[in-house]
């Protein structure tokens, strides 16, 4: 938890209303601030009163995910029944909780004969491949 040194958050004397000083970026800064805010009257003699206030940063989808390789090459035998596995993609993605949940889809290419599972980035056969009818693959996934 992080205190507010240096100041990220302000209060007005008058309206009790607490800002922001400055940008916070959920994922470079601890996500909650414990702010301790003091109540005084100006009768005299003087009240005082003190509580606490937290304030829970919540993560915005700011990361652009980014796969651990920009190309991936594998090879397997012809003839191998549909649901053999090829390779694996990896992604990853910066942001917090369901704003870093990545999803892995084909774009464009010849991915008729192969599949992917859209959480694992797992690459499978879908049919049987001839060599003789097709050498290489090339296809993108996204």
């Amino acid at each position: 938890p992080a205190q507010n040194s240096p100041r990220v958050f302000d209060i007005d004397p008058s309206t009790g209303e607490i800002t922001r000083l400055s940008a916070v970026d959920y994922d470079s800064v601890t996500p909650i601030y414990y702010l301790v805010v003091k109540l005084r009257t100006t009768q005299l003699p003087p009240f005082e009163d003190y509580t606490q206030v937290i304030i829970k940063l919540e993560d915005v989808n700011d990361n652009v995910p980014f796969f651990s390789s920009s190309k991936y090459s594998a090879s397997v035998l012809e003839n191998v029944p549909p649901g053999v596995y090829i390779t694996t993609v990896t992604a990853t993605d910066n942001d917090s909780g369901s704003n870093s949940e990545i999803t892995y889809s084909f774009g464009s290419g010849d991915t008729r004969n192969f599949r992917i599972d859209e959480k694992l980035g797992h690459i499978y056969t879908r049919e049987s491949l001839d060599r003789e009818r097709q050498s290489v693959y090339d296809f993108f996934v996204l």
